[in-house]
């Protein structure tokens, strides 16, 4: 369904994907069978979906963008959240790296959170 999630800012209606309206049975049936019906047109959104994922939605290009990201930072301002990270850690991470330890229990994994959030 088109929600309003930003799937629309990833991918193009109809040339990557078919949505539909939420809620809107009607026009869902209509969107199946008009699929259903043309093999052709659905093969080539199904290619051009995955083309796209291919090339632009895959982890790798989560973790470039990230690395951009990270890259472009001003100095000064890198130099700003490491003096802020122990009150980083204490107020935004500490509940987080709680939560994980007690998700994962006695296991490996849980005792590094555990050990993250207990950490000064």
């Amino acid at each position: 369904p088109e929600v309003g999630h930003g799937q629309s800012l990833l991918f193009t209606d109809g040339e990557h994907l078919v949505t539909y309206p939420q809620d809107d049975m009607d026009r869902l049936i209509e969107i199946v069978c008009n699929l259903l019906a043309d093999e052709t047109r659905r093969e080539s959104i199904a290619q051009a979906g995955l083309a796209e994922i291919n090339s632009k939605h895959r982890p790798v290009h989560r973790a470039q963008t990230l690395l951009d990201a990270i890259k472009g930072l001003d100095k000064t301002a890198v130099k700003t959240r490491l003096g802020q990270s122990a009150m980083i850690r204490s107020k935004y991470l500490k509940l987080i790296y709680l939560h994980w330890a007690e998700a994962y229990g006695d296991t490996e994994l849980g005792r590094k959170y555990l050990a993250a959030a207990t950490a000064r």
